[in-house]
């Protein structure tokens, strides 16, 4: 995948930002790390990927230094690359090394964040407490993270459901995703409901959790598509839905479908009737007359370390 083209930028740096409303995520971040008492502050972004979290924790005051960390080199190079485009490289850095040992002094920072990391881990906890463990003593350690399990039979569309939501199709959607994410837990990548999970994973990590709350957004593309929210939204569906798009993840879904106890006429009869669901929605799209609504689930939780 090619981290560096301008859509998986954009989705990366710029269209993250519909996934809830710009004043609950800053003001939680706020909150959590506790901006505002005066003094410059140094954190860390585990599992920084693109830089995404690093780029928001920077913009919220000057005072604040980022590094960010992860294991692979593409997405490291995308970072880089945002980060000059965004002119932050005097307050936010990047290293390569593995969210579960990093060569950092205990107590180097003064919070750990992660967002959108433990849904791909196989170990939580582990991660956890080594965030834990290079913050100081009574620091911060956060992670932003969607429950894709609750969010997937969430999304809807008027072009292919003219008559209001498809309850059939729903269920099948939600009976799809069960055997899906199952299987994506039993392949050892990952709990795509994580989010669900993270205040136990915190206190199993250590950590004295003290705050956890879900996002406050329903996505939603109601024609004209006259505002930025709406161009990004419908520049987004326009690659994700594509059959192009789609067929670069077949193999994997595939995979974790069967994985997950499903067989391969259950995937085929399933994939097929998506695929054709989703070109009446690039059909719509494309002529402006979609209207499409998503449920998109993420919470933040928070926890201080011993």
């Amino acid at each position: 995948m090619d981290w560096n083209s301008e859509h998986y930028r954009r989705i990366i740096t710029d269209q993250r930002r519909w996934l809830y409303h710009r004043d609950w995520f800053e003001n939680a971040i706020r909150e959590i790390i506790g901006l505002g008492k005066g003094n410059p502050m140094r954190g860390l972004d585990a599992g920084c990927g693109a830089g995404y979290l690093a780029f928001e924790l920077a913009k919220l005051d000057s005072r604040i230094e980022i590094l960010g960390t992860d294991t692979s080199d593409d997405l490291l190079g995308s970072a880089a690359v945002e980060c000059e485009r965004q002119e932050l490289q005097k307050r936010v850095s990047f290293e390569k090394c593995s969210c579960y040992e990093m060569p950092y002094r205990d107590g180097e920072f003064d919070f750990a964040g992660a967002h959108t990391l433990m849904l791909h881990l196989t170990d939580p906890v582990r991660a956890l407490k080594e965030m834990s463990r290079v913050v100081k003593p009574g620091g911060t350690v956060f992670a932003c993270e969607p429950d894709n399990f609750a969010s997937f039979p969430s999304g809807f569309d008027c072009a292919s459901e003219p008559d209001g939501t498809d309850y059939d199709w729903a269920a099948r959607k939600f009976e799809y995703a069960q055997k899906l994410y199952r299987g994506k837990i039993a392949a050892g990548e990952g709990d795509s409901a994580v989010a669900r999970r993270m205040p136990l994973l915190f206190r199993d990590a250590g950590l004295e959790v003290f705050f956890f709350r879900k996002s406050d957004r329903f996505l939603y593309l109601l024609p004209p598509y006259d505002t930025e929210e709406k161009l990004a939204l419908a520049e987004n569906l326009r690659v994700t839905l594509s059959e192009e798009n789609c067929r670069r993840f077949f193999p994997t879904l595939r995979s974790e479908f069967k994985a997950g106890g499903g067989t391969d006429a259950e995937f085929d009869s399933f994939w097929n009737e998506r695929i054709e669901r989703q070109n009446k929605a690039l059909i719509a799209l494309e002529e402006e007359k979609l209207t499409w609504a998503y449920n998109h689930t993420v919470a933040i939780c928070a926890g201080r370390a011993s």
